[in-house]
């Protein structure tokens, strides 16, 4: 994952630098330091992913929390 890549995946999961930083525990600077490299840390990438996963999972569960039970076929 590029810098440039790793600032979109941020902004997408609704973050800013400074609250990334502060859910990962880490100075901001950091975070601005890595969406300028040409290439994250794989632990970085991994962590913003894992957030927009955990994101997506969610709303999955919601929709299917809204479902009927014999609307849902396994």
């Amino acid at each position: 994952m590029t810098g440039a890549e790793f600032e979109v995946a941020i902004k997408t999961a609704g973050y800013s630098q400074r609250k990334l930083a502060e859910l990962l525990g880490v100075d901001r600077k950091t975070i601005s330091a890595r969406c300028q490299a040409a290439e994250v840390d794989p632990l970085f990438a991994y962590a913003i992913l894992g957030i927009l996963a955990e994101q997506s999972a969610k709303q999955l569960v919601g929709v299917v929390e809204q479902l009927k039970p014999n609307e849902l076929r396994l």
